[in-house]
């Protein structure tokens, strides 16, 4: 079977369920969505005593996987075997192919997924590495092998206009983008301001966009740290000439860009280390409304240095430090910091 995205899957749980399952990519939500729904489609709540095995990078051993994967179901129809963030490079071959024979000789009665959130199983390339593959193949050819990336801009702005017109109105392509881009891309922002903006009128304009639909701060701070990180200096200086004309303060994009800059140093010690995002959520106390941002930096965090990260914090500490004890041109200093950080990254 060739690959799928979450909404296939998700469709296919209703009729034709797979036996074997390979979960993975940048979109934390959509792959727990999707681990969610297995389980809840598989096993129900009162068997997960008996038919639910859970393994992770912690806990996972061979042997174990394999005695859980042969055991029978207990007065219920399947058993679940579910194995998150498993380092696949650090096995030795034989553990290897001891899991891929274990896989193809499943019973009908058992379901196995692999699911990764915290752990890179591309090692920041576009397909699973070396021994994740050998596993990812096998789960293509017997099972399915789920790719969960966010949606583009473009794709989004479909959806915009497929659903604004599925509810009576109308929006022109780059309009539905524009709308897509300071909503950050998040498909649940995105639906509510659409519901807000056709009841306003069902032609939807730019004008009325700008009007009803105000930007999301979190977001936009997040795009102008991918600027950083890409080095592109237009983008960033334009992102931050949108924020001051959006009166945000200095002082605030200096702390909000700090907050991202540390969310993303978080996951990438946590990458470091093995842990997941809920690990970060837990030991840092974030509030269940922020669960977002761990999942943004998880998503993200490949492409950036630990090295540079620290840097790039320094730098703002140092304008933070600046801010609140000189009398200084503010914005010029939020954009002589953003330069700073893209000569560091």
């Amino acid at each position: 079977m060739a690959e799928i995205n979450s909404q296939t899957l998700l469709k296919m749980l209703k009729t034709a369920p797979s036996r074997v399952y390979f979960i993975y990519g940048k979109s934390v939500n959509d792959i727990e969505k999707c681990v969610n729904a297995i389980k809840k489609r598989t096993v129900s709540t009162d068997d997960e005593l008996f038919n639910l095995h859970t393994f992770s990078e912690k806990d996972f051993s061979v042997s174990d996987f394999t005695a859980a994967c042969q055991a029978l179901p207990v007065f219920a129809e399947n058993s679940l075997v579910i194995i998150h963030d498993l380092n696949t490079e650090k096995l030795l071959s034989d553990e290897i192919k001891e899991i891929t024979a274990t896989i193809q000789n499943l019973s009908d009665t058992n379901v196995v997924v692999f699911y990764f959130t915290g752990y890179d199983v591309c090692d920041g390339k576009k397909s699973p590495q070396n021994k994740a593959k050998k596993i990812a193949d096998i789960c293509a050819k017997i099972g399915s092998v789920c790719v969960c990336n966010p949606k583009t801009t473009l794709e989004l702005a479909k959806d915009i206009e497929k659903y604004i017109k599925s509810i009576g109105g109308s929006i022109e392509n780059a309009d539905a983008q524009f709308l897509a881009q300071i909503c950050g891309n998040d498909s649940l922002i995105i639906k509510n301001e659409c519901d807000k903006l056709i009841a306003y009128d069902t032609v939807i304009t730019r004008e009325n966009i700008d009007l009803l639909t105000p930007q999301q701060l979190d977001s936009t701070i997040y795009e102008l740290a991918r600027s950083v990180q890409n080095l592109n200096a237009n983008e960033a200086l334009k992102i931050v000439e949108n924020l001051f004309a959006m009166r945000i303060e200095p002082a605030a994009i200096i702390y909000q860009l700090s907050s991202t800059m540390m969310d993303l140093y978080r996951a990438k010690l946590a990458q470091t280390h093995a842990k997941t995002s809920q690990d970060i959520i837990v030991d840092f106390a974030y509030p269940p409304i922020f669960k977002f941002r761990v999942d943004n930096a998880f998503r993200d965090i490949y492409r950036f240095d630990i090295t540079k990260l620290r840097n790039c914090i320094k730098v703002l500490s140092e304008a933070d430090l600046q801010l609140k004890s000189e009398i200084c041109d503010a914005a010029v200093l939020v954009e002589t910091s953003i330069i700073r950080m893209m000569k560091t990254v």
